[in-house]
């Protein structure tokens, strides 16, 4: 069996062609000279890798967990233990993605009681793993923390490299999610150590891709660039999936520092990467749908085979149910053709349908860098060394509720419509949080039952809003111990109302020796909708816009 080891080297290091080519090549043989216990034992092993083949694959879970159960009644009727352990583990892993938790928790108690039966401790750290990640999909994520450390110690005692990467992965993750960066940038870089020694380059890349958007979070720009360029070293070494997180990086690092030519450069080969990625993973479903075709035309054939050898053995009315049956399968195989070009149909518009979202998308983000563009170039003079940090600010903001809106649109089919509710509610909350401090207290309250909201009016009003939040939490409170600030956007017979107020002083929002910049967009923007205003400043300051 020591074709095994040399396997399992090939799958630590994803050099899964080449795996699988051996694979293909032993099986036929040991299936055909199984003799003695160790041979089965040897095609068991065989079956099992191949089948971890396929999930780094990512064939669907339906198809590997067929597979999978025969497997594990082979595996018991041999007394193979520690094999039938980790197909269990695996069994888990499918059922967890086929998001089946009850399933998934079902076979990982099992596999624990193999565990604590058989003492099976230097295969514990995969079962730690897979428990973990199990934990993390029902949100007990302390308790995911714990498995995954578990894990750790045991991958480092037994050298178990796969599950050691595995731990030290959902560890950076968890801490990561927890805000907690520093710790999480721990981890990963601990992670980096271990892969560098081992020269697995494709997690490399992911573990220095993860470090950099750590950085990130904590705007180093600078060590996250010299990150994301490490990532970029082994760039023709690993999978184009991976690539294209670089790029995706590198975009992002690049639009955080405020260099939008750059940011835009590098979206532009995110997108182009991606499409070449949709356009290699629908030939590849293709290629699977064509060899779930081909199993099922070869146990077809393996059927027609023993219906032909019953049919010289059996009577003249056995021949005719032959016949019969025979008639049956091919209307089935005609069937299936007739869906695999059904899916095959679905697949290309699928892809069309993609491309046409990353054209909008480009266009969408061309106007909103022109919009960015006219903000700098009506902030250039005002701007010095007293009031820079303000514009940063103010701009960022602007520049939130451009992106949020951005993103809204990259998950969505209708590029004209958008959900005004949920936008709203995460951009002003955006917006509040970049002001928050902990000597003010700010009540925000926003109203809105509108879900279908024209794209072309949600970017104005998005700005409008952030132009008075920021208005607001700069000048309203200082003066009050709880400031509260009230939107309400509501669809009248006569168009749409924007209802804004806040209980600070007020001011004469007419008066125009006292606009600033902020003011001039709020009122260039309502002219962009053909809005009228009214204001109110008898208590605090009130703003009423109605639009069409």
């Amino acid at each position: 069996m020591s074709i095994l080891p040399h396997l399992d080297s090939l799958l630590l290091y994803q050099q899964l062609d080449e795996a699988q080519s051996q694979i293909d090549s032993i099986l036929p043989i040991v299936e055909n000279n199984v003799h003695i216990k160790s041979d089965n034992n040897l095609l068991l092993n065989l079956k099992y890798r191949r089948l971890l083949i396929m999930d780094v694959q990512e064939y669907s879970p339906a198809t590997i967990l067929k597979e999978l159960i025969e497997l594990l009644k082979e595996t018991n009727n041999a007394g193979l233990i520690a094999l039938s352990y980790k197909v269990h583990l695996l069994i888990a892993l499918q059922q967890e993605k086929a998001e089946n938790l009850d399933l998934c928790l079902r076979y990982l108690n099992h596999a624990h009681q193999l565990f604590e039966d058989y003492h099976l401790d230097s295969l514990f750290s995969t079962y730690c793993i897979r428990r973990s990640s199990y934990l993390r999909f029902v949100n007990e994520r302390d308790s995911s923390l714990l498995y995954a450390k578990q894990a750790l110690a045991y991958a480092d005692k037994y050298n178990n490299q796969n599950d050691l990467r595995d731990a030290y992965l959902l560890i950076g993750s968890y801490y990561a999610k927890k805000q907690d960066i520093d710790n999480a940038i721990k981890y990963n870089l601990m992670l980096i150590e271990k892969l560098k020694s081992k020269g697995n380059i494709p997690f490399l890349a992911i573990g220095y891709i993860n470090l950099s958007m750590n950085y990130l979070k904590q705007n180093n720009f600078e060590m996250a660039r010299a990150s994301a360029d490490s990532a970029c070293k082994h760039f023709d070494k690993i999978p184009k999936n991976y690539q294209s997180l670089i790029f995706r990086n590198k975009y992002k690092i690049w639009e955080a520092e405020g260099k939008f030519d750059s940011a835009f450069f590098y979206l532009n080969k995110y997108h182009s990467l991606e499409i070449e990625n949709l356009q290699e993973d629908d030939k590849i479903k293709a290629k699977r749908i064509e060899e779930e075709y081909r199993i099922d035309l070869k146990e077809t054939s393996l059927k027609l085979k023993n219906q032909q050898l019953l049919f010289i053995i059996c009577v003249a009315t056995i021949i005719l149910l032959a016949l019969i049956l025979i008639l049956l399968k091919n209307r089935k195989i005609n069937t299936q053709n007739k869906t695999i070009q059904s899916q095959i149909l679905t697949l290309e518009k699928v892809l069309e349908q993609k491309q046409t979202l990353l054209s909008e998308l480009q266009h969408r983000v061309k106007n909103n860098l022109q919009y960015v563009i006219s903000f700098l170039e009506m902030q250039k003079e005002s701007a010095n060394f007293n009031n820079l940090e303000e514009i940063i600010r103010e701009n960022q903001n602007r520049i939130h509720s451009m992106a949020l809106l951005h993103k809204k649109l990259s998950v969505q089919e209708d590029f004209n419509i958008i959900n005004l509710k949920n936008y709203l509610t995460e951009l002003t909350s955006v917006v509040k949080e970049s002001y928050d401090n902990q000597k003010q207290k700010i009540a925000l309250n926003v109203h809105c039952e509108i879900d279908a909201f024209p794209l072309d009016k949600a970017l104005p009003i998005g700005l409008i809003v952030t132009e008075l939040i920021s208005n607001s939490m700069k000048h309203a409170f200082h003066k009050v111990s709880i400031g509260v600030i009230t939107i309400e956007i509501s669809e009248t017979k006569d168009g749409f109302q924007l209802y804004y107020s806040d209980n600070g002083p007020g001011f004469d929002f007419y008066q125009t020796q006292h606009k600033g910049l902020g003011m001039e967009i709020i009122n260039g923007l309502i002219k962009q909708l053909k809005g009228t205003v009214h204001v109110n400043n008898s208590n605090a300051f009130e703003l009423n816009i109605q639009f069409k």
